[in-house]
Protein backbone atom coordinates (compact mmCIF):
# COMPACT_ATOMS: atom_id res chain seq x y z
CA UNK A 1 0.00 0.00 0.00
CA UNK A 2 2.72 2.40 0.66
CA UNK A 3 4.23 2.00 -2.73
CA UNK A 4 0.83 2.84 -4.13
CA UNK A 5 0.57 6.07 -2.34
CA UNK A 6 3.86 6.83 -2.79
CA UNK A 7 3.40 6.35 -6.47
CA UNK A 8 0.22 8.44 -6.46
CA UNK A 9 1.81 11.61 -4.78
CA UNK A 10 4.49 11.30 -7.32
CA UNK A 11 1.97 11.47 -10.04
CA UNK A 12 0.06 14.36 -8.27
CA UNK A 13 3.84 15.93 -8.22
CA UNK A 14 4.21 15.93 -11.90
CA UNK A 15 0.47 16.68 -12.54
CA UNK A 16 1.31 19.92 -10.82
CA UNK A 17 4.08 20.80 -13.08
CA UNK A 18 2.06 20.57 -15.79
CA UNK A 19 -1.18 22.27 -14.50
CA UNK A 20 1.20 24.98 -13.62
CA UNK A 21 2.82 25.16 -16.79
CA UNK A 22 -0.51 25.41 -18.70
CA UNK A 23 -2.66 26.93 -16.38
CA UNK A 24 -0.39 29.59 -14.23
CA UNK A 25 2.25 30.35 -17.05
CA UNK A 26 0.55 30.38 -19.73
CA UNK A 27 -2.81 31.13 -18.44
CA UNK A 28 -4.59 27.91 -20.44
CA UNK A 29 -3.00 29.39 -23.76
CA UNK A 30 -1.16 27.00 -26.03
CA UNK A 31 2.48 27.43 -26.21
CA UNK A 32 3.18 30.82 -28.20
CA UNK A 33 6.56 31.40 -29.59
CA UNK A 34 5.71 35.26 -30.14
CA UNK A 35 5.10 35.28 -26.21
CA UNK A 36 8.00 33.90 -25.50
CA UNK A 37 10.96 36.64 -27.47
CA UNK A 38 13.54 34.33 -25.16
CA UNK A 39 12.88 31.06 -26.20
CA UNK A 40 12.50 29.76 -22.46
CA UNK A 41 9.15 28.36 -23.01
CA UNK A 42 8.07 30.93 -20.14
CA UNK A 43 5.38 33.43 -21.46
CA UNK A 44 7.19 36.77 -21.42
CA UNK A 45 4.35 38.40 -19.89
CA UNK A 46 4.22 35.87 -16.69
CA UNK A 47 8.11 35.70 -15.92
CA UNK A 48 8.28 39.65 -16.03
CA UNK A 49 5.74 39.79 -13.13
CA UNK A 50 6.73 36.09 -11.32
CA UNK A 51 11.01 35.79 -11.72
CA UNK A 52 13.46 37.85 -10.12
CA UNK A 53 15.30 39.32 -13.54
CA UNK A 54 18.14 40.68 -10.46
CA UNK A 55 18.50 37.32 -9.71
CA UNK A 56 17.92 35.69 -12.82
CA UNK A 57 19.17 38.11 -15.55
CA UNK A 58 19.05 36.27 -18.68
CA UNK A 59 16.57 33.56 -20.08
CA UNK A 60 18.68 30.73 -19.70
CA UNK A 61 18.80 30.95 -15.59
CA UNK A 62 14.78 32.25 -15.38
CA UNK A 63 14.60 29.08 -16.78
CA UNK A 64 16.65 26.84 -15.46
CA UNK A 65 16.94 28.11 -11.96
CA UNK A 66 14.00 30.71 -11.44
CA UNK A 67 11.42 28.73 -13.16
CA UNK A 68 12.28 25.20 -12.03
CA UNK A 69 12.61 26.26 -8.19
CA UNK A 70 9.62 28.07 -8.09
CA UNK A 71 8.06 25.06 -9.96
CA UNK A 72 9.88 22.47 -7.62
CA UNK A 73 8.34 24.42 -4.90
CA UNK A 74 4.50 24.05 -5.93
CA UNK A 75 5.01 20.57 -6.41
CA UNK A 76 6.25 19.50 -3.18
CA UNK A 77 3.70 21.03 -1.43
CA UNK A 78 1.01 18.61 -3.16
CA UNK A 79 2.99 15.24 -2.44
CA UNK A 80 3.33 16.77 1.47
CA UNK A 81 -0.38 16.54 1.56
CA UNK A 82 -0.67 12.47 0.85
CA UNK A 83 -0.89 10.12 4.04
CA UNK A 84 2.71 8.51 3.56
CA UNK A 85 4.36 11.83 3.90
CA UNK A 86 6.30 11.38 -0.09
CA UNK A 87 8.36 14.44 0.29
CA UNK A 88 10.56 12.28 2.88
CA UNK A 89 9.89 8.91 0.60
CA UNK A 90 10.59 10.58 -2.68
CA UNK A 91 11.51 7.77 -5.62
CA UNK A 92 14.19 10.62 -7.17
CA UNK A 93 16.11 11.72 -4.23
CA UNK A 94 14.83 11.36 -0.04
CA UNK A 95 13.36 14.29 1.11
CA UNK A 96 12.67 16.68 -1.78
CA UNK A 97 12.42 16.13 -5.76
CA UNK A 98 14.35 19.84 -5.24
CA UNK A 99 17.60 18.56 -3.68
Amino acid sequence: MDRLLCCTAVMAHENKHEEDFRQVVWGGEPFDPNKDQDRNYLKDSWELENLDTAMCPNAESRYKICYLEWAEKRAIEVEENYPDNSSTNDWSSPGSNFK
